[in-house]
Formats: structure tokens, C-alpha cells, sequence
């Protein structure tokens, strides 16, 4: 109904993800006394509504599928208290007015990289600590070295052009000292990712077996540039990290399902933070070395972020800045939002292209391909608990549980924002000479990017169901 544009089909999918958008705002700006359990029935009943009665006539079934929603509110705001509501959570609707200028997709990544820098900083002109300055400066230059990975638009070019590290070696052509150039900044961000996680986060022995696997490969994609190798070797190590990766996967759920430390806090923090950083090693492979340290700094940041978190007092603020890092995170790993952006190199990291007739030669290129553009979302969504959960935050269960459902509420609520605004624009702009070009490629980014937030964020939840 989206690509044709049916301007009733537009009017009814608005309809209801503004109801949606105002359910989530209620229980985010009043956590505390607005239960959960009414809103789950509530989604239910209406999914219920509009799937069966979708053969009525559409205000029918528009009226029936809002109505317990509308209901819920108009009993909620009644004693609705706005204690936690903050300025800063009317970033995400900048965003989504900026959407409806077919000119801001040119600026958006250095808009949002400003937005970025404005809220590390701006705290300490209003909070004067000293010990929160070492951090935010840690944190702000993460953010500014992720500036070197940004993509240019068709638009840009000659103006700005293409860097040679979005592409994999074997599609380049050149001297030896850029291959040197490219697998030293690799190993070296690499190494630096490696102290950060030993200094802050527990991690687990076994993903060092999986980066040494990465890192063989980098070889071989070397050794290929520089001789002229067959490529038929460059399949072999990702199909093993391919396999351990799955094992190791396994392994983690099955420890999060049968564990015997339940209830405790620190326990589902730590075995989160090797599924992270299990699921980042994913990441940068399909990424290549070109961009590996970019997915490094988005990680760097998180981990920066989390133990800003547990020095400020007021934790609320800070959800807007993370919401902001995630879109960073997208862009800091050589994203746009065009389809001439869409890392179609993923695709084939381990698969041969004269062998792809098979049940799966579909399916994992896909997932390889939206994986690898959509990894920030899934990432800050998953590494919710390793920032709300953080050491120096810890005191109580309910209060650690209380942080934990804001940092998912406002992640969701933040791209569903963002998601609300591309659809607005699109259905603007369906009349647009570059409809094609700027809103619908939007659209489908969007769409993607709420389908891993929400994947990430759910998978979270029962993580925690499971342990705590």
C-alpha cells in the first residue's frame, strides 16, 4: 500500500502509529505509575481488530482497532505525572521534521554528529564536575574520529569524494601502502577495543578465537591483493567463523536459560555484554577491515557512554544522547540512507558467487546485507542493560529494573519517532519528483531499522525474563 501510495491506507497507517506513539510517550514519561500489563492487552486488541475486520469498511476498522488505545490514555493522562520528562526528548521530533527537506539527507550525518557533540558537552556548562570531563572528552573523540567513515551521497561527488576503505580489497586496485595503511589501522583499533573491553567490561576468552579468525582472513584478502590469488580461499575462514559463531551463540542462550544465578543484576549484565560483543565480532566481519575500525568506535562509545551514565545523577537525561549515538553509529559505519548505499559486498562474505544454488542462497545474503546495515540499531538496543545496569548504578533491583524499561522505552520511542516522520514525508512528498530518490529509500531504511531496534530490544526482555 506504501508504494502505491493509497492515500487512505496512508491516512489509516498514520492514524495508528500516532495512537501507538502516544501510548509510548504515557508510559516513558511516567514509568513508575503506569503498568505494563494493560498496555500488552491493548496491542493485542488491536492487532486483533485491524486483522480481522480488515474487510469492513476502513473507519470501521480504524475506530475499532484505536478505540482501547484512545480508552487506555484518556484513564492514564488523568493521573499522568510529567516528572520525567526532559527538553532533550524533543530531539528525536527535530529529526523528524527535518525528514519532510529533501535537501537535509545531504547534511544529516554531520546534523546529527552535531547534535551528538552538543549533548556530551553541553551538561558540564550547567553541572560544573570535574570527573565526568575525562570521560565526555573520551566519548567526544569517539564520536569525532567516526567523522573519517562517513559515506557520500551521489549528490556530493565531485565535491566529496568516495574513500577507498568503504570497498574490500579485492575490488581495489593499487600500490602495497595502501593495504599496509588499511590492515595497520584495523589491528591497532583492534587492539585498542581489546584494552577497553579488558578495562571495563568482562570478557569472555573465547571471542579472542573468533577475532584471530578475522583477522586470518584480513590475511588471505592481503595476500589476494597483492598477488593476484584465486579468491576461492577467501570463503573457507568465514564459513569456520560462520560456525563457531553459531556454536558460541547457542552456548550463551542455553547459559542465560539454565543458569543457577538467577536474580542476579550483575550476572545478566555480564553475560549481555558477551552477547554484544559476540554479535559485534559478526559485524566486523561483514564490514571488512576498511570499516572495522568504525564499528570499533561504535562500540567504544557505548562502552565510554556506560560509564558516563554512572557518573551523572540525573540518568534520564542521558537516553536522548544514546538514541542520538545509535543513528552516529550508523552513519560512523560507512551507512546513508540511498539505495546506490546498500552494502551489497556483504552479501558475499564467505559465499562463492558461482556456488550460490542452494536452500540458503537467499536467505543468508539478506541477512547478511540488512545485518550489517542496521547493526547500530540492534547493538545500542541490545546494550541497553550493560548501560542501564552499569557498576556504580546498581543499589536496588527495582531501581536497576526501573532504569533498565526507560533505556528500552525511550530507544523504541526514539525510532518510532524517527520512523512516524519518514512516513509523514513520504506521504508529503508522494507527489515528488524525487520521491524514488530521497523519501521512499528513507522509508525502507526506517522500516528496517525498527525491525532491529524492536529485535534487539525484545530479545533483551526475554534475556531478562530468563535471568532475573
Amino acid at each position: 500500500m506504501w508504494a502505491r501510495f493509497d492515500l487512505t491506507s496512508i491516512i489509516v497507517g498514520l492514524a495508528i502509529f500516532t495512537s501507538s506513539l502516544l501510548l509510548n510517550a504515557t508510559v516513558l514519561v511516567d514509568c513508575e505509575s503506569t503498568s505494563m500489563r494493560p498496555v500488552s492487552y491493548i496491542g493485542v486488541a488491536g492487532a486483533f481488530f485491524s486483522v480481522v475486520l480488515q474487510r469492513w469498511p476502513i473507519m470501521v476498522v480504524l475506530g475499532l482497532s484505536l478505540a482501547p488505545v484512545l480508552i487506555y490514555l484518556a484513564m492514564a493522562m488523568r493521573f499522568m505525572r510529567l516528572k520525567g520528562f526532559h527538553v532533550t526528548f524533543l530531539f528525536p521530533f527535530f529529526l523528524a521534521v527535518s525528514y519532510t527537506s529533501n535537501s537535509f539527507v545531504v547534511e544529516e550525518p554531520y546534523v546529527v554528529h552535531y547534535l551528538a557533540q552538543s549533548l556530551i558537552w553541553l551538561p558540564l556548562f550547567f553541572r560544573r564536575r570535574t570527573g565526568q570531563f575525562v570521560i565526555r572528552s573520551g566519548l567526544s573523540l569517539s564520536v569525532r574520529l567516526g567523522l573519517a567513515f562517513f559515506r557520500c551521497r551521489e549528490e556530493q561527488f565531485p565535491v566529496c569524494e568516495a574513500h577507498s576503505l568503504h570497498r574490500s580489497l579485492t575490488s581495489l586496485s593499487g600500490s602495497s601502502w595502501m593495504l599496509y595503511e588499511r590492515m595497520s589501522l584495523a589491528l591497532a583499533s583492534c587492539f585498542v577495543l581489546y584494552l577497553l573491553l579488558a578495562r571495563y567490561l568482562q570478557v569472555d576468552k573465547k571471542i579472542g578465537f573468533m577475532v584471530a579468525i578475522v583477522w586470518c582472513h584480513w590475511i588471505v584478502q592481503s595476500a589476494c591483493f597483492l598477488m593476484g590469488g584465486d579468491t576461492a580461499a577467501l570463503t573457507f575462514l568465514p564459513k569456520l567463523f560462520y560456525s563457531v559463531f553459531v556454536l558460541k551463540l547457542a552456548r550463551d542462550i542455553y547459559q542465560f536459560v539454565v543458569d543457577n544465578e538467577h536474580g542476579k543484576v550483575s550476572n545478566y549484565r555480564r553475560k549481555t555484554s558477551d552477547m554484544v560483543i559476540l554479535l559485534s565480532t559478526l559485524a566486523v566481519l561483514l564490514a571488512g577491515d576498511g570499516l572495522a575500525p568504525g564499528i570499533i568506535l561504535t562500540l567504544v562509545s557505548i562502552v565510554l557512554f556506560a560509564q558516563l551514565f554512572a557518573e551523572v545523577s540525573s540518568t534520564e537525561e542521558m537516553w536522548p544522547l544514546y538514541g542520538i549515538l545509535s543513528l552516529h553509529g550508523f552513519f560512523a559505519s560507512g551507512h546513508h540512507t540511498s539505495l546506490a548505499s546498500i552494502p551489497w559486498e556483504a552479501a558475499f562474505v564467505g559465499i562463492s558467487h558461482s556456488s550460490s544454488q542452494g536452500g540458503l542462497a537467499n536467505v543468508l545474503p539478506t541477512f547478511f546485507v540488512s545485518y550489517s546495515t542496521a547493526f547500530s540499531m540492534l547493538l545500542h538496543a541490545m546494550a541497553v542493560p550493560i548501560v542501564a545496569l552499569s557498576t556504580a548504578t546498581v543499589r536496588k533491583n527495582k531501581e536497576s529494573r526501573m532504569r533498565l524499561a526507560n533505556g528500552w522505552l525511550y530507544i523504541l520511542f526514539f525510532h518510532a519517532v524517527r520512523l512516524f516522520g519518514c512516513m509523514g514525508a513520504a506521504a508529503l512528498h508522494r507527489r515528488h519528483l524525487m520521491v524514488w530518490k530521497i523519501f521512499a529509500p528513507r522509508l525502507l531504511y526506517e522500516l528496517l531499522f525498527a525491525v532491529y531496534t524492536s529485535l534487539g530490544i525484545v530479545t533483551s526482555l526475554i534475556l531478562f525474563q530468563a535471568t532475573m
